[in-house]
């Protein structure tokens, strides 16, 4: 907390604001000393800061990538696992194909929603995920209650 005190004091300082140097605020002059150690202090966090937000982003980077690789490989292993139903036809074979790749890009595009706004869902996303033809109207209903 000192460290901060000290900086938005030397920030009025050099802007004007406050004249340091008359006897009235005399107390707030930090010896040469003492500001040297402050600024290795305050620059040693800068970076040590910096460092682990790089870090950290890095890392949620690769794991975005790593869902989003995950969520292609799934949807190729949906479709060449696919086979033709006895019973069935090739087109409702295919339609069972469609919607289970869709339902699984619902879900990462939700889970995505869901981080950026703090695990709510707002009717607006609902939306946006039926006119991406991803769901359909009662989909969104039984989901969203």
């Amino acid at each position: 907390a000192a460290l901060f005190w000290h900086l938005c004091l030397a920030c009025l300082h050099h802007s004007g604001t406050l004249d340091i140097e008359s006897e009235e605020f005399a107390w707030l002059q930090v010896p040469q000393a003492n500001s040297q150690i402050l600024t290795g202090l305050l620059t040693f966090f800068i970076v040590f800061y910096s460092n682990h937000c790089y870090d950290r982003y890095t890392r949620l980077y690769e794991l975005c990538r790593a869902l989003l690789t995950h969520t292609v490989g799934a949807a190729m292993m949906i479709r060449m696992s696919y086979r033709v139903p006895r019973r069935g036809t090739l087109k409702e074979g295919k339609r069972c194909v469609q919607l289970s790749v869709r339902y699984l890009l619902a879900s990462v595009i939700l889970f995505f929603m869901e981080v950026l706004q703090d695990d709510k869902i707002e009717a607006k996303d609902w939306e946006f995920l039926q006119e991406a033809g991803l769901l359909q109207p009662i989909t969104v209903r039984l989901l969203s209650e």
